[in-house]
């Protein structure tokens, strides 16, 4: 199956589609057979899941949108030949290690963080040009801002920002400043919109929760989500490590491009570890430079090999998926 995937053949969005809906039926199945969402208190996402019809229609629009996430995050690994040729693993790698984590199968916040972290690795990978540096920089930095604000420890994107300078040799104090501008600006748009609105408050409470937030560890349970987090985990270890041992063969550019990968998926993992009570957004906020890594190890590895490592995830996602929907 992998083998198939590594063209892009003329009916490759079409079995996207078709696996997408084998990937994600026990959500969609789940949606009619369980309680309203978490998300569903809000009041129009409350009404629209009162009907048989509306359900329908919520499940049509968040499958779409996570579908069409994925031919994006697929583009963009073809835009830059990040495998060496345009091949649909990444688009396939995508939609298997979303697959365990609720807040993807909802009309939620974590889908805009995904967008937001196309926008930020395409500007990275930008960045290897070494034309408009100084305008990448900031719309990283400027989205990052706008991420941190939803989820805090998003803000490691904006960390990354800055050992991926030193590797091209290209640090300077006037990128930095834009960097610290560009992360700023989000932060200071919202507080004057709340100061002039009067709710000043809302601004003081977020920042007061950070604090209280800091190195503060929560009570972590033996949960589904966190098996299913440690197996992506593991399959993403493993592809950084498989890089570092067979990157002599790859171009300086898609070195490059992997090593910005590997850049977000540590900086994002301290910016956790600085605020665990986040540890449930982890694969939200790296699930797109985790899809290239394991797309990748999943493209040079062997393939009776390759297809069994894919059907073990295969199984070990979908019985996550039953056993937190039904059981």
């Amino acid at each position: 199956m992998i083998s198939y995937f590594k063209t892009t053949r003329l009916y490759g969005n079409l079995y996207l589609l078709l696996f997408a809906l084998f990937i994600k039926a026990a959500w969609i199945v789940g949606l009619f057979t369980n309680p309203l969402p978490a998300n569903a208190s809000l009041p129009f996402i409350e009404k629209l899941l009162t009907s048989t019809g509306g359900r329908v229609v919520y499940a049509l629009l968040t499958f779409l949108f996570l579908y069409f996430s994925a031919l994006l995050v697929n583009h963009i690994a073809n835009r830059h030949l990040l495998l060496g040729q345009k091949t649909h693993i990444a688009a396939l790698i995508f939609l298997l290690i979303s697959g365990p984590f609720p807040g993807l199968h909802l009309m939620s916040i974590a889908g805009l963080l995904i967008i937001l972290e196309v926008f930020i690795i395409n500007k990275c990978f930008k960045m290897y040009q070494k034309s408009r540096m100084e305008a990448n920089v900031f719309d990283i930095a400027l989205l990052a801002g706008l991420g941190s604000i939803i989820v805090f420890p998003f803000a490691g994107w904006w960390v990354f920002i800055l050992p991926v300078m030193l590797v091209l040799s290209h640090f300077s104090a006037r990128l930095l400043g834009l960097a610290l501008v560009g992360l700023a600006m989000p932060w200071y748009v919202w507080a004057v919109y709340l100061f002039l609105t009067n709710r000043f408050n809302v601004f003081n409470n977020k920042w007061l929760d950070i604090k209280a937030g800091f190195l503060q560890f929560p009570h972590f349970t033996f949960s589904n989500d966190a098996i299913s987090l440690q197996l992506i985990l593991l399959v993403t270890i493993l592809s950084i490590i498989v890089y570092f041992l067979e990157r002599r063969g790859m171009s300086q550019k898609i070195k490059f491009y992997f090593l910005c990968c590997i850049i977000v998926v540590i900086c994002s993992g301290l910016a956790i570890l600085l605020f665990p009570q986040h540890y449930h957004w982890l694969p939200v906020i790296i699930l797109v430079p985790a899809t290239y890594l394991i797309s990748r190890l999943f493209f040079i590895m062997p393939r009776k090999l390759a297809g069994f490592l894919f059907i073990v995830l295969i199984g070990g996602i979908i019985a996550a998926q039953i056993i937190y929907i039904f059981v």
